[in-house]
């Protein structure tokens, strides 16, 4: 048993960047945690908190701690320690039956996976040790002083919370609410010692601390989903609630009071306590209301107490965010001259305000529906102001309200006819909840009768009316969508991260740069979707008529875009060289606005014509030849539209839409060349793409210039003139999708590829592995474009396809495998021949195939593939050996339909190579005929199986097929009377499960080679022989029908097997003609009845065959 003392040593030596000390120290640790988890625990609480423990420390011990300075680092390493020990111990034992009951036998699975290298405790801990461990982590977490390490002790205590809560630790929110100073502590006082607790919670560490408790416990169990654990979660958070909340209320009055002295100069001093007492009460009591319903399923009903709680409490917070908002403009006014905790209240509470009161509608539209309106003004106030565009949080704060309102304007539960009969007019909003809120904070009945609980004005108030939206929309557009100085900035400064910024809406860049992008984003989604409200207003039987059934909003981006196209038509200061202008950035941010919502706008604005005609056109904007940034911005902002729009370009134009993109992907900005490769991309993978447009339309357009190569060279130079890995997956997939739709006609393009691409695979070694993925997407199509051309590529791709499927290079192999396999399949399908550098890769199936079943399809899909294309040179030597792994590794291993594939493949391999297949694979074959004769598998895979043995039979006797060969491969499963059991089974449950046609006519004629091969075993089944062949004839036509008799018509193999399936339909490529030469010379295509009238003959028409007289 450890005491504190050796561990306070163990965990000192652990932080030893000197392996030879810090792996003792480890070892030491675990073997500890392993031996005595209880005592373990208890030392690394001392050490924590430098007192002793009852756990066997011995008195000088416990003077050495207390005495001793111990380093912060080592106090910090002892709370992770204990958090992570409290994961992997806490519930292996000590539970007593209530425990173990309810976790089952996973528990200690559980605890196997999260323990010592596997290893589980030698001795578990007691509930009575438990309890004493419970009770001092918390004392330790209410009383720490270090942040970080009160957050981990909390975080242990949650853990702990999670098994050990309800059952074995009632009283847990009990103690929790007296160490928060939430009450409870006249309830707690007498158990367990908490008086010390709640004595210590008079101080405004502790009371933070048990804040922070309460936060990580409640975020905890939050996330528990069984009945009992969600009831037991929904009754503590009613515990604690009414006290959160008030002492919330009670702080945020404090607060509000607290900045006003600040700026009235009243008090120059921080109540740093109080502001950090405020932000953990502000997570808690987001964690109560959002989480602490019974049921958000029961939202719609108003009368429960969950809707009456959040009817009474989002008005106040409303009123919360009005007074922080409000105050916001005189703090970033003054705020080098007031301390930095201010920050803290103006900048974070209003965006944690607005995501708990965005959360809440989200969750309880219902219960929310009150205060709607007067958070919606906020949030336009928020949405609009100079504030809005401030890099102190202003961005933020406008992007959650834009988001907020969105929401709302999505929400169809609040859009109906009667939805706002009954909320609160304009006026009585806002004279409600901010006064009185400011005059008494925690009001809560007077602000519910005001801004949430009952009658409301007289007249209904509905939100995004024409006037108040089309004033939102203008803001929005000149606020967030034009362009602003900083996107100016961070333009010039890297085009190419300005752009994919633009485009993933703040993923990239500064913190300030994001949130700019966030707010941009955040503005277009609320456009569109005030649009889309409207579009169904206009649409709808009851609200249709006062809007006379027109989508105003729209009609009033539609005039704004005019306007501004106008505007810029009539403005001489916009020169030649393209000098950004008032006009210049008005028309950019309408184009913007109106892309954004271009699905909703298809019936407004008129695309057609704005590319090609009036002022201001999409192809005058991809024309301007200017330097200047605003120029620049209108050529980005056509291509843009030009991908927004894609469905609605007309036909007739696309030509002349390809011609105008081809100088912007060679535009020296690569904002500008990105944007137009974006549309490129949009282009070539719409719908409507035609070849025609691009190559012959384009090139008229061009002086007579080949627009293929154009294209392909300018997507080549973006590639390489880009660094971002973003731009480089844009080029590469643009090209992919080029040489994808040309098909054929690409062919003339493919040479310059393939002399740049072995520079680009070696070059994408150096980055992200995704790019190669793209690359072999590259090579796919130009091998399905050369078709059998393309071993002009093989020295570039089939190193490519060797080094991607390599299991030795784990990371690749991942990545890369799905993506190789395919293009392995398309190199095969188009070779002309098999050469060697093809059947050097054979072996790597064997690899794949014994590894997993995951790639199964790929694997057995390239067999078939080199079978067709070597024929029986792909059973010589190490070919047929890994042909032969690969069987072996699936045969019995696969489902019914991973089964049906692989014999699929084998009985192509013994049709197209019956001399080379049929010896290489007489192991494969004599399992295959185990697998039948065991009669464990289904009817389906005796099916298949059996017309593998059809195709054997079929082949000559020499070369070990026919009804001698059969019987060998029989003998050589070792099955005792393999082989009449394998018949009986072939005509009858193989025959009922095979549901093909052809099949099933491949089955009863390879049966019929038996009986002229006078197999003694076939002869004995010639009855149900007879009936498969008759089936066989009507199905063929040979034989008529009777009369309401439903018969499948049988299809010949030709064409049954011979197309492609899914994405590997356009990679078929030669492979279709092999095929078809197979199939057209396939004995079971041959007719029923005259084979069998001949077969008969051949044996002089026995009588024991009378049966087959067809």
């Amino acid at each position: 048993m450890a005491d504190m003392r050796e561990v306070h040593v163990a965990l000192a030596a652990a932080l030893s960047p000197i392996a030879s000390t810090r792996t003792p120290a480890e070892n030491f640790l675990s073997h500890a945690e392993h031996a005595n988890p209880a005592a373990y625990l208890s030392a690394l609480l001392a050490v924590i908190t430098h007192q002793a423990t009852n756990h066997g420390d011995t008195a000088a011990a416990a003077a050495a701690i207390a005495t001793a300075s111990v380093p912060a680092e080592v106090r910090t390493l002892a709370c992770l320690a204990l958090k992570n020990s409290c994961v992997r111990v806490w519930r292996g034992g000590g539970g007593g039956a209530t425990a173990a009951g309810q976790h089952g036998g996973q528990a200690g699975n559980r605890a196997r996976l999260r323990g010592n290298n596997g290893q589980t405790p030698t001795q578990v801990i007691q509930p009575e040790e438990k309890s004493q461990l419970r009770q001092a982590m918390l004392n330790a977490a209410i009383t720490e002083i270090e942040a970080s390490r009160a957050t981990q002790l909390a975080l242990a205590l949650a853990k702990v919370a999670r098994i050990d809560f309800p059952n074995n630790w009632p009283r847990l929110f009990h103690e929790l609410a007296a160490a928060a100073g939430l009450g409870g502590g006249s309830q707690t006082t007498t158990h367990n010692g908490t008086a010390a607790a709640a004595a210590a919670a008079a101080s405004p560490t502790a009371t933070m601390r048990g804040y922070l408790c309460v936060h990580h416990v409640l975020s905890e169990l939050s996330t528990k989903r069984l009945s009992a654990d969600r009831l037991a979660y929904t009754g503590a958070c009613a515990l604690l609630w009414p006290a959160a909340w008030e002492h919330w209320c009670h702080d945020m009055h404090g607060i509000i009071a607290h900045v006003d002295a600040c700026f009235a100069g009243t008090t120059q001093e921080t109540n740093a306590a109080l502001v950090e007492r405020w932000r953990l009460g502000l997570k808690v009591v987001r964690r109560l209301l959002l989480r602490g319903e019974a049921d958000p399923e029961d939202d719609s009903d108003p009368n429960t107490s969950d809707a009456r709680r959040l009817a009474e409490v989002t008005p106040i917070l409303q009123s919360a965010l009005e007074a922080l908002i409000a105050r916001r403009a005189a703090w970033r006014a003054r705020s080098s001259t007031h301390p930095n905790a201010l920050s803290t209240v103006l900048a974070w509470g209003p965006k944690k305000l607005l995501q708990t009161l965005g959360d809440a509608q989200v969750q309880y539209p219902h219960s929310s529906r009150r205060s709607v309106p007067g958070v919606l003004h906020v949030c336009f106030l928020a949405s609009t102001s100079d504030d809005c565009l401030s890099a102190d949080g202003g961005a933020r704060i406008a992007s959650l309200a834009m988001s907020y309102a969105r929401e709302v304007a999505s929400c169809s539960a609040y859009f109906s006819s009667s939805a706002w009969e009954s909320a609160p007019t304009a006026a009585t909003m806002h004279e409600s909840s901010p006064t009185r809120f400011l005059m008494g904070i925690g009001d809560t009945e007077a602000a519910a009768a005001d801004g949430g609980g009952g009658g409301g004005g007289t007249t209904s108030w509905r939100p995004f009316d024409v006037p108040t939206a089309t004033q939102l929309i203008r803001a929005i557009i000149a606020r967030h969508i034009a362009l602003q100085s900083e996107d100016a900035t961070s333009w010039l400064e890297n085009a190419e991260s300005y752009h994919h910024e633009q485009m993933s809406g703040g993923a990239g860049g500064s913190a300030a740069a994001a949130d700019a992008q966030k707010c941009r984003a955040s503005a277009e989604y609320l456009i569109l979707s005030i649009v889309a409200l409207h579009r169904d207003w206009a649409s709808s039987p009851t609200l249709g008529a006062s809007c006379g059934k027109t989508n105003h909003v729209a009609a009033m981006l539609t005039r704004e875009l005019e306007e501004a196209r106008a505007m810029i038509a009539k403005d001489a200061s916009f020169g030649a060289d393209g000098s950004p202008t008032e006009t210049c950035m008005r028309l950019e941010a309408a184009c913007a606005a109106v892309s954004a919502c271009a699905y909703d706008l298809y019936d407004h604005v008129p695309f057609g014509s704005w590319l090609c005609e009036g002022d201001a056109s999409i192809l005058w904007m991809l024309a301007l030849r200017g330097v200047g940034l605003g120029a620049r911005a209108l050529r980005r902002r056509a291509c843009l539209a030009v991908a927004a729009w894609v469905a609605d370009i007309p036909d007739e134009s696309r030509a002349a839409v390809y011609a105008a993109l081809l100088p912007s992907l060679v535009d020296a900005d690569l904002a500008v060349s990105l944007a137009a490769c974006h549309a490129l991309n949009t282009l070539i993978n719409d719908w409507g793409f035609n070849s025609a447009d691009l190559l012959e339309g384009a090139r008229a357009h061009i002086g007579g210039a080949d627009a293929g190569a154009t294209m392909v060279q300018a997507l080549m130079g973006i590639v390489s003139r880009c660094e971002e890995l973003d731009s480089h997956t844009l080029g590469i997939e643009t090209l992919a999708s080029l040489i994808d739709r040309l098909g054929p006609e690409a062919k003339p393009y493919c040479a310059l590829l393939a002399s740049v691409l072995p520079q680009a695979w070696a070059l994408s070694a150096q980055q992200n592995i995704l790019l190669r993925d793209r690359l072999l997407v590259v090579m796919r199509h130009t091998t399905c474009a050369l078709g059998e051309a393309s071993p002009t590529l093989h020295a570039i791709v089939l190193p490519a396809i060797w080094e991607s499927t390599d299991p030795a290079r784990p990371d690749d192999f991942l990545a890369l495998a799905v993506e190789a396999l395919r293009l392995w399949r398309a190199v095969l399908r188009s070779a002309p021949t098999a050469s060697d550098d093809l059947l050097l890769l054979l072996p790597r199936l064997a690899v794949l195939a014994e590894m997993s079943t995951e790639h199964a399809r790929s694997v057995l899909s390239l067999v078939e593939s080199y079978v067709l294309l070597a024929g029986d040179a792909a059973f010589i030597g190490d070919g047929g050996r890994a042909i032969c792994a690969v069987f072996h590794s699936m045969v019995g291993q696969l489902n019914d339909v991973g089964t049906g594939l692989m014999m699929r493949a084998l009985e192509l391999s013994v049709q197209a190579a019956p001399r080379g297949a049929v010896a290489a694979l007489s192991g494969v074959l004599s399992r295959v005929i185990k697998l039948i004769a065991s009669g464990d598998e289904t009817d389906t895979v005796c099916g298949y199986a059996a017309c593998v043995l059809s195709r054997v039979a079929f082949t000559a006797p020499e070369v070990g097929g026919g009804a001698a060969g059969l019987a060998a491969l029989a003998s050589a499963s070792g099955v005792t009377g393999a082989w009449p059991k394998v018949v009986a089974i072939w005509l009858g449950q193989a025959y009922a499960g095979m549901a093909d046609a052809p099949r099933r006519r491949l089955l009863a004629l390879g049966a019929l080679v038996l009986i002229v091969q006078r197999d003694a075993s076939a002869w004995s089944v010639a009855t149900p022989l007879s009936e498969a062949l008759k089936q066989a004839a009507r199905e063929s036509g040979e034989l008529p029908t009777a009369a309401g008799v439903s018969v499948e018509r049988s299809v010949s193999f030709e064409l049954y097997d011979a197309g492609g399936s899914g994405d590997d339909a356009d990679d078929e490529g030669a492979e279709v003609g092999r095929r078809a030469a197979l199939f057209a010379q396939d004995p079971a295509n041959a007719p029923v009845l005259s084979t069998t009238r001949q077969a008969l003959a051949s044996l002089g028409n026995p009588p024991e065959l009378a049966a087959l007289q067809v």
